[in-house]
């Protein structure tokens, strides 16, 4: 019976969350691109929360990350959707058929309503993961990263699995040796040639049973502690990378608490 009601709970939970982005989503435009997103406000806050998306589960398009999550977290929030790519399953939110016009269009969207706000903070998992510390990276202003099993060599990552290779191809427009080293050297080059005037704080969430740790956790963490950012790590014990959304939405909600303070 308590199985029951907690099933009843969650599916009407999901569909009132449902309708709020739908009720809700919005359309930025810059140079005739576009891009989609869920903007939350708080008046009584000055503090931001920019979420970006993890890919979606087989077979389905992109979705934004955590929203019912962080429903009740009373600070401003900005979910960022990565709907381009192949079957719109995402494209780390950088480039299609090799034009990088993304990465300005979020920039833009990021500037709009980081603007004014006294704290803020970049998060996702696997591939928002990533985009979080793309984005947290190059953008002024970011207080706090936290990054969830991040891909640290996106073009490895691409070409590990036979089902990423149309993902590479719709983002490359080439499936090639060439691009695959272009995709990997984005986030190292970001983080070993920073250049903002303050380093975010960072918080990297992982398992050293998961098949991502050895070759993209492992790097990213020496090149940050080599790059002298201040980084904090949380480690959990799974083997399945999807596992890491058992663990990163209460330790995001758990941080986000602490920014309403």
């Amino acid at each position: 019976m308590i199985k029951f009601f907690k099933r009843c709970f969650l599916k009407l939970r999901h569909l009132k969350v449902a309708r709020y982005i739908v009720k809700n989503e919005k359309t930025f435009e810059k140079d005739g691109k576009t891009i989609k997103y869920l903007y939350c406000p708080n008046k009584n806050s000055k503090k931001l929360a920019v979420v970006f998306s993890a890919f979606p589960g087989a077979n389905k398009s992109a979705g934004y990350n955590m929203v019912s999550t962080f429903m009740d977290i009373n600070i401003n929030k900005l979910f960022i959707l990565d709907d381009f790519g192949h079957k719109k399953r995402g494209a780390y939110y950088l480039s299609e058929n090799g034009d990088y016009y993304i990465p300005p269009l979020v920039n833009e969207l990021l500037k709009k309503y980081m603007a004014g706000m006294d704290k803020v903070c970049f998060l996702g998992s696997s591939k928002g993961g990533t985009a979080a510390l793309y984005f947290g990276l190059t953008n002024d202003g970011v207080d706090l990263i936290l990054s969830g099993a991040p891909q640290y060599y996106i073009g490895d990552y691409l070409v590990c699995k036979p089902e990423h290779y149309p993902i590479l191809d719709a983002m490359a427009g080439a499936h090639t040796e060439d691009k695959v080293l272009e995709y990997n050297k984005i986030l190292p080059e970001i983080v070993n040639g920073f250049k903002l005037e303050a380093k975010p704080k960072i918080l990297i969430h992982y398992s050293k049973s998961e098949p991502t740790y050895e070759h993209h956790i492992k790097s990213l963490i020496n090149d940050l502690i080599k790059n002298n950012f201040e980084i904090l790590e949380d480690i959990e014990e799974y083997e399945q990378h999807s596992d890491v959304a058992k663990y990163f939405p209460n330790l995001c909600k758990k941080h986000l608490k602490i920014m309403e303070e």
